[in-house]
């Protein structure tokens, strides 16, 4: 039997992972009060770093 060894990227879907948290975190400030967004300065900082750690496509 044959198994896959290609490499697996984990960077997308921590990407994508953030950025549901940062809409959870923004939306929950809107509507339940400011202390929600004491997290943003956590959050934000995290999904810039996936962003540039995470591969592109290369053509």
């Amino acid at each position: 039997m044959f198994r896959n060894h290609s490499r697996v990227s984990v960077a997308r879907p921590v990407t994508v992972l953030l950025v549901f948290l940062n809409a959870i975190v923004l939306k929950y400030g809107l509507i339940l009060g400011d202390d929600w967004y004491l997290l943003l300065p956590v959050t934000i900082p995290m999904l810039i770093t996936s962003l540039v750690i995470s591969p592109g496509k290369k053509p």
